[in-house]
């Protein structure tokens, strides 16, 4: 389809092809794709378009490297990310890139990060920046892995997309992932607020993942199946085949779904014991919508929407 976008052209982030303060009103994106954009992804000052033949486009600041083209010019108009073909899905964050690719002739999936990682974000291992996409290696290490920290996997239950990489989300500088058919989840990067969903931080260990670190409650013999990530500056949302819906990290804003600290005094009781928490460092079960079947779920750095049916 075609693509439109509006609001603040920094860096030539909206793709129009010239850097306008503010733009409010969606213009349209010109293109040379003879194929249509299938799926767009928003960082903080860059944007990334895929076509429905897996080409990837991108387009804005390119500082840390997150248009993933070389170099560090920023390009107000879209360009092709060369190194990468058979992309399915794609992600940005604050200043970084994701992408999971799939071969149709071997059946190979693969994930490719670029951009900025000073807190591990991109899974690398390291955290040097990347201005071409690399690939997260030790992500392959979950594809025949007979157990996870909490147990075996069954690798022969297809998740609903029947591809091995379910979802990929990118936060502020962390990055979630549901793999293995849904039935593992990692994350990697920060984890100041609990939003790798990997527990708390232990006293004097780095805050930060540089590597895919297994979440443990989401990844075990009887996983819930995640069918779809979603990823804010500081926290994360998962949501299982069943439609029950678990969040972790920052809820300064009540963006978890529970009541956060300030708003207590109003109230003489917790309707929730993880009401007025500041933070959840491993995921928890946002109960209060269990009697829907959360179908889909977005998340922005202070509020989180989901589409839900009754069940």
């Amino acid at each position: 389809g075609h693509v439109y976008s509006c609001g603040t052209q920094t860096e030539g982030a909206m793709g129009l092809g010239y850097e306008a303060t503010i733009n409010q009103t969606p213009s349209i994106v010109r293109l040379t794709a003879s194929h249509p954009i299938v799926q767009v992804a928003c960082g903080s000052r860059h944007s990334l378009l895929l076509s429905s033949i897996g080409v990837v486009w991108a387009c804005g600041d390119n500082k840390r490297g997150q248009l993933g083209v070389g170099g560090c010019k920023h390009s107000a108009t879209p360009v092709i990310v060369e190194v990468l073909s058979g992309v399915r899905l794609l992600t940005c964050g604050e200043a970084h890139s994701i992408a999971s690719t799939f071969d149709p002739t071997t059946l190979e999936e693969r994930v490719y990060a670029w951009g900025a990682n000073s807190s591990g974000q991109l899974g690398i291992g390291g955290v040097h920046d990347q201005f071409i996409p690399g690939e997260v290696e030790e992500i392959q290490m979950f594809r025949n892995r007979p157990e996870s920290s909490r147990g075996s996997i069954n690798t022969e239950t297809s998740s609903p997309s029947g591809y091995f990489v379910t979802s990929i989300a990118a936060g502020g500088e962390h990055t979630i992932m549901a793999i293995s058919w849904g039935r593992v989840v990692v994350s990697f990067g920060s984890n100041a607020l609990g939003q790798l969903g990997v527990g708390r931080n232990s006293e004097g260990r780095d805050v930060t993942r540089c590597s895919p670190s297994v979440v443990p409650p989401l990844s075990h013999k009887d996983g819930r199946n995640i069918v779809m990530c979603s990823a804010a500056a500081m926290h994360s949302i998962f949501l299982d085949a069943s439609g029950e819906t678990f969040v972790c990290g920052d809820n300064t804003y009540g963006q978890l779904g529970f009541l956060p600290r300030r708003e207590l005094h109003n109230r003489s009781t917790r309707l929730d014991p993880l009401d007025g928490e500041p933070a959840i460092w491993t995921p928890a079960l946002l109960h209060q919508i269990k009697v829907y079947h959360v179908r889909y779920v977005s998340t922005s750095e202070t509020h989180t929407s989901c589409l839900a049916t009754t069940r």
